[in-house]
């Protein structure tokens, strides 16, 4: 199968790639009506004509297998012609897509059950739901994204706009905040929650939400961030956690699966925790996680000069390029 961009001759395609949009939505779709599906194939030629990538499947006999389109990180559209369900051709047009193209986030409808199965299936989790499509149409929709990690208890996804009220429960309590001098305030929260998000698309790394997984519930914020030491930027673990869930191992568990990340997916040769001579607990998780106290120093933050722990651990088995 050859996965071929056709945004720049998407014109040449559009009546093939709606006949392939009609049949699977006809197979896919069944909580829409007849005259429901045909309502909205116009919604469906318009997004082929304005999504700004479109890559098509091709067998290698030519025959045409399925299509997608991405606009920026996002999968806007999968579909497939029904004799090429079931063959991993889907699969193969998500894998290019997150690996090739950077796609983490996909709608799909609530109701088409096969859809949310597939994209579970590879890795992606629910966030949001919305009541309605986004033409208003009474079919909701819920929103994924790609889990970064996932540990025993935990999953580890990139944070959304819509964390924003979960963030509050961690940032805007006084003891939760106590190494940070105290709570946020609703816009400082909105501040740090922007920061996470220019991160991902700037280091592709950042604080990830932390989700528990026997009820879907956030309880905390765990990942990876570049700080600056002294006169070197280090990639740090860092974690922050509702009071609720403190002492029971979520914190170590999350840190060690950012740690795991680090050294076998970026290959990092160390992890760092810059951490507060005052905050016990996370200097305990470090020590758990086998981190090692290496320096001490001073961080100016909100007009107070704070003592600072470096913890340090190598990864023996980075790779140097």
């Amino acid at each position: 199968m050859n996965i071929v961009d056709i945004s720049a001759q998407r014109l040449e395609y559009i009546e093939l790639l709606l006949t392939i949009w009609e049949k699977s939505v006809s197979k896919t779709h069944n909580f829409l009506t007849v005259g429901e599906r045909r309502k909205l194939l116009p919604e469906g030629k318009k997004a082929l004509l304005d999504v700004p990538l479109l890559y098509f499947a091709e067998m290698t006999d030519g025959t045409a297998a399925g299509f997608m389109g991405i606009a920026d990180s996002k999968l806007e559209m999968l579909f497939l012609a029904p004799d090429f369900f079931r063959r991993k051709i889907g699969s193969r047009l998500l894998d290019f897509a997150i690996n090739k193209l950077g796609v983490v986030d996909v709608d799909v409808n609530e109701d088409n059950f096969a859809a949310r199965k597939f994209y579970e299936h590879c890795g992606f989790t629910a966030y949001h739901r919305s009541a309605t499509d986004e033409q208003g149409n009474p079919f909701p929709i819920l929103h994924l994204t790609l889990k970064v990690l996932e540990t025993e208890r935990l999953v580890l996804r990139r944070m959304k706009p819509e964390d924003f009220s979960a963030l509050c429960l961690i940032l805007q309590d006084p003891e939760v905040m106590r190494a940070y001098e105290g709570a946020f305030t609703a816009g400082e929260v909105n501040v740090w929650l922007e920061k996470q998000l220019r991160r991902y698309r700037d280091d592709g790394v950042g604080l990830w939400a932390v989700i528990l997984r026997e009820n879907g519930r956030i309880i905390g914020q765990c990942g990876l961030t570049i700080q600056h030491w002294k006169d070197r930027d280090l990639l740090e673990v860092g974690y922050l956690f509702q009071k609720a869930y403190w002492h029971k191992g979520y914190a170590t568990e999350a840190a060690r699966g950012c740690m795991e990340y680090a050294f076998e997916k970026l290959n990092a040769e160390a992890i760092y925790s810059i951490i507060r001579d005052m905050n016990i607990s996370s200097r305990r998780v470090a020590e758990r996680n086998q981190l090692s106290l290496i320096d001490t120093g001073v961080r100016h933050y909100r007009g107070i000069d704070m003592p600072h722990y470096l913890y340090e651990r190598k990864n023996p088995h980075a790779v140097k390029v």
